[in-house]
């Protein structure tokens, strides 16, 4: 069933390639270096939904959680998982510098 942005093998068809590059960036980053970086990560992830036109629920939706376990992503309550960052990017197709603001 294609819904609003396509199916999501339309959408992996697109991204494949981004996918493959978000893998490799987030690997090379060591625990150490990213809580070094001066990133406010929720308002990151609140701005680029908001940008892009989307609800809290359907981002939810893709990284498989409930409404108010990504609202605690956006609110700072809970921190963002490797996993959830790599799903996030592949899915608003950029690299997690761009997701996270460092260009």
């Amino acid at each position: 069933m294609a819904g609003r942005y396509g199916t999501r093998v339309e959408r992996v068809r697109e991204h494949g390639s981004v996918r493959q590059h978000v893998r490799e960036q987030v690997m090379k980053m060591t625990a150490a270096e990213m809580r070094r970086l001066p990133i406010d990560i929720p308002l990151c992830l609140s701005e680029i939904r908001k940008v892009r036109g989307f609800r809290q629920d359907e981002i939810a939706d893709v990284l498989g959680r409930h409404v108010g376990s990504y609202a605690h992503l956006e609110d700072s309550a809970t921190s963002l998982k490797v996993c959830d960052m790599i799903k996030l990017c592949d899915f608003y197709g950029v690299t997690p510098n761009q997701l996270l603001g460092w260009r």
